[in-house]
């Protein structure tokens, strides 16, 4: 790339963490950047929004719930097996759908105000739309393992785990069956299921309390400012049987809240629309996600992982498949659309936390925007009938 591209990548980046600042969800840093994002997009492309929404301010809340409420059940259960697990069951539903992409208890918590950026790069000729994602908010500092870890997977798996024992333990005692040594058995392990669920309460409590919002340079100024390069790069040489679209999401770390909203207002036409999704690449060479999601599973849009597939030799880029279970791409896949997700090919954990430039290595950047690029030019050179789901 060119010294004023690598400039206006560096320059992003440096102005969302260092100018801007911390971007939790739904605070006043979240809608600072906002303001940026479409200034820059305004002066690329057609047309720019920036749509406001209803959110919760961080997906701790959630799951905190979560656990509190399996803690309630175990309690009931006590007095009451029967209801405990009916109780219990409709919960689990509702933590199932929750972790898959589709917001149901979510939507009845204390919501608070964040924004989507919505840029849009027309073609009157176009058979088919492009929507280029980047969300735009940054996390609090972990205090304990980052669930996009394996460890921090195991956990959640644990946590689902805990809440599987309590309910199961509540129908086995609203049955009645069995030795007396087994039901109390049953018992104390719902117990310690309680108790372990009590305390990842606790944790989450401490992190919301006592961790501050980072700066965020890899998680995800380095994909915005992908996303921008691809704005002004398109615009000057525009694709041609492709509508491109680009959305700076809010609230990712609200339990996708931005994303939610993109697809609840039905914006685009499922079958026309492919979603790629760019997170987190600041570091390695660019690495394309062909299966995620956590407590289920999303492949991703064929015709995204073949193009990712056939233009990936000159870039070192892998496909991968990841368990995080707050994803815009996992959202996408969940409603019926085409989506993957493009993230970097070798996570950095320590350094994606700070606002330092030396936190993002640019050439990683911007290999991940040239990758991005190569694969929307070749979908667009592909014949109607060669887009697959």
């Amino acid at each position: 790339m060119s010294d004023s591209t690598t400039q206006a990548v560096r320059d992003d980046i440096r102005h969302l963490t260092q100018e801007v600042g911390p971007r939790g969800a739904a605070t006043d840093g979240e809608r600072q950047a906002s303001r940026y994002i479409r200034a820059r997009m305004a002066s690329a492309l057609d047309s720019v929004s920036r749509e406001e929404f209803a959110t919760i301010q961080t997906a701790a809340w959630l799951e905190s719930g979560f656990h509190a409420e399996f803690i309630i059940v175990y309690l009931v259960s006590l007095l009451w097996p029967l209801a405990a697990f009916c109780y219990g069951t409709a919960m689990l539903f509702l933590f199932t759908a929750e972790a898959t992409g589709v917001a149901i208890l979510s939507r009845l918590m204390r919501q608070e105000r964040s924004q989507n950026v919505v840029g849009r790069l027309r073609n009157p000729y176009a058979t088919r739309s492009i929507v280029i994602l980047a969300h735009y908010d940054s996390p609090r500092r972990d205090f304990l393992i980052r669930s996009n870890t394996r460890a921090g997977t195991a956990i959640y798996w644990l946590r689902f785990i805990l809440m599987v024992v309590i309910v199961a333990g509540a129908a086995y005692t609203a049955i009645g069956a069995g030795p007396q040594w087994l039901g109390e058995t049953v018992l104390a392990l719902r117990t310690i299921a309680a108790a372990n669920l009590g305390l990842f309460v606790l944790a989450r409590l401490y992190r919301e309390s006592r961790g501050q919002y980072i700066a965020g340079a890899d998680d995800n100024a380095s994909g915005v400012a992908v996303m921008l390069h691809l704005a002004e790069k398109f615009a000057a040489d525009r694709p041609h049987r492709t509508e491109l679209w680009f959305v700076a999401t809010g609230s990712a770390h609200a339990a996708c809240g931005g994303m939610h909203r993109i697809v609840e207002q039905r914006m685009f036409d499922p079958e026309k629309a492919m979603f790629i999704n760019i997170q987190r690449v600041a570091h390695g060479p660019p690495a394309y996600v062909v299966r995620e999601g956590i407590l289920k599973s999303f492949d991703s849009s064929a015709t995204l992982v073949e193009a990712a597939a056939a233009v990936s030799g000159g870039f070192d880029a892998r496909p991968i498949r990841t368990r995080s279970p707050y994803s815009e791409a996992v959202v996408a896949l969940a409603h019926g659309y085409r989506a993957i997700t493009i993230t970097g090919g070798r996570q950095q954990i320590g350094a994606a936390a700070g606002s330092e430039e030396r936190a993002v290595d640019l050439d990683a950047v911007e290999n991940a925007a040239s990758f991005v690029e190569s694969m929307v030019r070749h979908m667009d050179d592909l014949p109607e009938n060669r887009i697959a789901l």
